[in-house]
């Protein structure tokens, strides 16, 4: 079994000198706070953490890992992420080691919506900012997602 633990970015201020830098506003660090809590109380800990190296981004992920005290040595940072559509995040999800049981991406929109609405479930999603969705496949190997069968463990995204 795999576990992708997807989360949208915290709602983002426009105070920024270009979107790359735009920074948390309040109301996304309490939304990441509560997907933070959410976690835990599930009880799943990422045994590996991709994610965008915008300013949002990396600050939603530092509220992540305080909160579940995850080690940067979990992280990894992939620019791609920022500006590259599902496709890419697929392929980084597919090709990641297969050691990894638990995965979490920290992406924008639109790719982390699209991205979710590939996978073989029934519903439509449109992730907000803050949001989370938690997904685990019926496979051994991440090449493997797209073929098999998926439960949802947990949306607060949008249908």
């Amino acid at each position: 079994m795999k576990t992708l633990i997807l989360l949208r970015h915290g709602e983002a201020s426009f105070e920024a000198d270009s979107d790359f830098e735009r920074p948390l506003n309040d109301l996304g660090i309490a939304k990441v706070n509560v997907s933070a809590l959410v976690i835990k109380n599930l009880n799943i800990t990422p045994d590996k953490i991709i994610s965008s190296p915008a300013e949002r981004t990396a600050e939603s992920l530092s509220i992540f890992c305080d909160f579940l005290s995850i080690t940067d040595d979990k992280i990894k940072f992939i620019k791609g992420l920022y500006n590259r559509g599902s496709d890419f995040y697929l392929n980084e999800i597919e090709t990641m080691d297969d050691s990894v049981e638990t995965l979490l991406l920290v992406g924008h929109n639109p790719s982390i919506s699209d991205l979710v609405n590939n996978f073989p479930i029934q519903d439509y999603v449109s992730m907000q900012p803050g949001d989370l969705f938690v997904v685990r496949f019926d496979t051994i190997s991440w090449e493997n997602i797209m073929n098999s069968s998926a439960q949802v463990l947990f949306q607060n995204s949008n249908k």
